[in-house]
């Protein structure tokens, strides 16, 4: 009888630890994405940075990105960079902005854009014309003929008082609520530093004033990765980080308007940098439902993934936590977007933490998915391809409803990378066609020859709704939860075994 319970028990041990101990999150389910083979769209001899993505509904995603085409000595970018994807292929890059040689410091960089309801794409970005001050430039042109460079607008700058700090301006749209314009200025001293901010009501033909959200106090210290979120039909969420002469993001601050940016709360600090912490920096927004939002940081003892959430249009917010503890890196901020099922999807640029060897030394692109109650699903490697992939500032957005388009550059290889996968369980969804029709872009489009185009045609899509989970629930991960029952298990199996044991 012994000899049948040794055995008997350890088995029973593996059933319990094998069949018992529930994913890291209740109903988890990974979600299957057919990752297509990275590639090249950029292939230049030099610089090419900045990537970044508009998801169209008519089907297209825009990629705008800076590059060095100019003859000046060094390797800063000077020329805002577009290619269009219809789902299979890649038109030929074309410049859309070269600062000229005039400007003595012949610099583009930061493009950012959104899309309007009738196909406008509005594009900002910041040059260097008169050193130390950058300026932010606009241009707009139709989708459909977004890949014509007479189809835009003429360059209009919008200010020439910029700070010039990575990724310090954004824009952001929606019918109900217009145009928003968001930068850092000022260079320290007499002149000071501050948060900007602008907006236009009627589709870039006319801009409002600029007015100061915030002035940083201290004249070493100023604004970057400003994120600005709209949500209807009234609220507008603004973030940013604070830096100093270290380097470093010092604390990332938050402010908002219930009123369509005509009077704003006074900025708070969401999260603050300790003594012995390294940073806090590249936060990123999304909307969870009306007044509801998470957002994403990096920063703590090391290069960690912060969470909070607020249910009350951001007056509040929740304590901050690790949200993926298994991963690590300064390596730009997390990306959100939304599948043909409602669900929010997390993409970030990490490295595997120490102490997780399980998923071994990879770097990459990363995704999880929302699950409600604030938890993620865990976070997987995007693909074999990706998974070795010297990573940077990472733009991603779905179209199609099921179709993830990825860009990112390497912060040792210069170029721009391009990857697209198939989220398996999401259904593409019918095309919204712009008042022009659509196929004037295939009469433009130009196959990019370039070695590893192998991507799938995907179906065309809109703009997929959401229905957010309820909140709230508590941020611990739910994995200890559920170890209890099978630890208590396991205790209670030892402790019979010994009793039989001293009995026999």
């Amino acid at each position: 009888m012994k000899s049948k319970l040794s055995i008997f028990l350890p088995l029973c041990l593996l059933l319990i630890i094998w069949f018992g101990i529930p994913s890291s999150h209740t109903g988890a389910q990974a979600v299957d994405i057919n990752w297509q083979r990275p590639v090249n769209i950029s292939n230049s001899p030099a610089t090419s940075t900045d990537p970044f993505l508009l998801a169209d509904p008519a089907g297209i995603a825009h990629l705008f990105w800076a590059e060095k085409t100019g003859p000046t000595p060094g390797n800063a970018a000077d020329t805002i960079m577009y290619s269009a994807w219809n789902g299979n292929i890649w038109t030929q890059p074309i410049d859309l902005y070269i600062s000229p040689l005039s400007d003595g410091n012949p610099i583009a960089i930061f493009p950012r854009g959104v899309i309007d309801e009738t196909g406008t794409i509005h594009l900002i970005w910041m040059t260097l014309p008169n050193f130390p001050h950058y300026a932010l430039y606009y241009r707009q042109a139709s989708s459909w003929k977004a890949t014509n460079n007479n189809a835009w607008s003429q360059p209009l700058q919008l200010a020439r008082n910029l700070t010039g700090q990575q990724y310090s301006a954004d824009i952001a749209y929606n019918a109900e609520q217009g145009l928003h314009i968001v930068y850092a200025r000022g260079t320290g001293g007499l002149e000071g530093r501050a948060i900007t901010y602008l907006n236009s009501m009627d589709k870039g033909a006319t801009w409002s004033d600029t007015r100061d959200l915030y002035n940083f106090s201290d004249p070493d210290r100023g604004g970057s990765n400003i994120r600005i979120l709209l949500d209807a039909p009234n609220r507008i969420y603004i973030s940013w980080t604070e830096w100093d002469l270290s380097g470093n993001g010092q604390a990332i601050y938050f402010t908002y308007s219930e009123d369509n940016g005509e009077t704003w709360a006074e900025p708070f600090p969401l999260t603050v940098r300790l003594q012995n912490d390294y940073e806090r920096d590249w936060n990123n927004m999304a909307l969870l439902g009306t007044g509801q939002l998470i957002t994403i940081w990096e920063g703590g003892f090391r290069a960690y993934r912060g969470a909070m959430y607020s249910y009350d249009s951001g007056k509040t917010w929740t304590k901050p936590f690790d949200v993926f503890p298994s991963l690590i890196g300064d390596n730009g901020a997390v990306q959100f977007a939304f599948d043909s099922n409602g669900r929010l999807h997390a993409f970030l640029a990490n490295r595997v933490r120490e102490g997780y060897d399980i998923y071994g030394e990879r770097l990459g692109l990363w995704h999880s998915v929302y699950l409600g109650e604030e938890r993620w699903s865990p976070p997987t490697i995007a693909s074999v391809y990706g998974g070795d992939e010297n990573m940077t500032n990472p733009a991603v957005t779905i179209i199609n409803g099921n179709t993830i388009v990825a860009a990112w550059y390497g912060s040792q290889i210069y170029e721009i990378m391009v990857m697209t996968g198939t989220i398996l369980d999401a259904p593409p969804l019918s095309p919204t066609p712009w008042p022009t029709l659509i196929p004037t872009i295939e009469e433009e489009m130009v196959i990019t020859q370039t070695a590893g185009t192998n991507l799938t045609t995907q179906q065309p899509s809109t703009t997929p709704s959401f229905t957010p989970e309820q909140p709230p629930g508590n941020p611990a991960n739910p994995i200890y939860v559920g170890l209890i029952f099978p630890v208590l298990l396991i205790i209670s199996l030892f402790l019979y075994r010994y009793k039989f044991n001293q009995r026999s």
